[in-house]
C-alpha cells in the first residue's frame, strides 16, 4: 500500500494548499515566475483585438462527435471524470434541489480526455450538459469570437449531428501560480473587459486554476463557464424563469469565483451595456 492511499483525501487537499500558499509567498517574495515577454504579448493582444472587427471570429476547425471513438482507453486516458452534478427532476425522487423539485442528483456530463496521439486534452459534453447544462453558452462564446485571443491553443471543437458544441481540444500547457496570475492580470485585465463588452458574456471561474501558460501565451481553460451579463447577481427566482434555458437544479448564475474587480465591472456593463 502506497503513502498516498494512506493519508485521507481530507489531508491531501490541506498538504496542497500548504504547498500552494508556500510556492505563493515564495514567489511573492522572490519575484519568481514572471515573464516579460509575455506581459508584452499580452498588450499586442489587446491591440490586435481592437483591430479586429466586432463581427469577426477567428476559424476553429470542427470535429463531429461520430468520429471519435472515447472507448479507446491505450488514445483517450482520462483525464479529469466529473465530480460535478445537476439534478432530474422526477416524481417521488428521493432528494429535492434549491428550487424544491423532487428528484435525484446525477454527474453533470463533462469528462477530460488526454489524447495520447495528438497531445491534447479533450473535455466532452453530454447532450443535456450541452443544450441545458453548464456548456449551454459555450457555443455562443466561440461564435462570438470571445476565445479568438484569450484560448489561442483552441484545437478544435467537436459537434454532433444537430450542429451543437458537445465538446473541445486545447493544447498542452503549463499551468500557472496565483502569483503568477496575479502578474499577468493588469495586462489581461483590459482584454477580458472589452471581450466582455464586445460579446456580452462573463467569464464565471476566471482564476488561476484555469490559466495556462504555452509558447509564451497566457491560455483559458474551461471555456464553458459563460454566461449572459445580464444573469450576474440575479436570485433564484430569475433562474427558476430560465429553467427551460439551464435547468440544474441550482442557480448557476450563483456559480463565482472571478475576481471582484470583475464583479464589479460586469455590475457597471449591466448599467451600461454595450453589446
Amino acid at each position: 500500500m502506497t503513502l498516498t492511499r494512506l493519508v485521507s483525501p481530507r489531508l491531501q487537499r490541506v498538504a496542497a494548499g500548504v504547498a500552494r500558499r508556500f510556492e505563493y509567498e515564495l514567489q511573492k517574495r522572490m519575484g519568481w515566475g514572471v515573464d516579460l515577454g509575455l506581459k508584452f504579448r499580452l498588450r499586442d493582444d489587446l491591440t490586435r483585438y481592437r483591430a479586429a472587427p466586432a463581427t469577426a471570429s477567428r476559424e476553429v476547425s470542427v470535429r463531429p462527435i461520430c468520429s471519435f471513438d472515447f472507448t479507446d482507453e491505450e488514445r483517450f486516458v482520462v483525464f479529469k471524470d466529473d465530480i460535478y452534478r445537476r439534478f432530474v427532476a422526477a416524481e417521488g425522487g428521493p432528494d429535492r434541489d434549491d428550487f424544491d423539485r423532487c428528484g435525484y442528483w446525477v454527474p453533470r456530463g463533462a469528462v477530460v480526455f488526454y489524447d495520447a496521439v495528438e497531445s491534447t486534452f479533450v473535455k466532452l459534453f453530454d447532450e443535456f450538459a450541452a443544450v441545458h447544462g453548464e456548456a449551454r453558452y459555450l457555443g455562443q462564446a466561440i461564435e462570438s469570437g470571445m476565445y479568438d485571443f484569450l484560448c489561442p491553443d483552441l484545437d478544435y471543437l467537436i459537434r454532433d449531428g444537430h450542429g451543437r458544441v458537445r465538446g473541445y481540444a486545447i493544447g498542452k500547457g503549463t499551468p500557472i501560480s496565483r502569483w503568477e496570475f496575479e502578474q499577468y492580470m493588469p495586462e489581461m485585465q483590459q482584454l477580458i473587459f472589452e471581450v466582455t463588452e464586445r460579446t456580452g458574456l462573463y467569464f464565471t471561474d476566471l482564476t488561476y486554476h484555469n490559466v495556462v501558460k504555452s509558447d509564451g501565451r497566457l491560455c483559458l481553460i474551461d471555456l464553458e463557464s459563460v454566461l449572459p451579463v445580464e444573469w450576474y447577481g440575479t436570485d433564484m427566482d430569475f433562474a427558476f424563469a430560465h429553467i427551460d434555458e439551464v435547468d440544474v437544479g441550482w442557480a448557476l448564475q450563483s456559480k463565482w469565483k472571478s475576481p471582484d474587480w470583475y464583479g464589479e465591472f460586469v455590475t457597471s456593463l449591466q448599467l451600461n451595456p454595450t453589446f
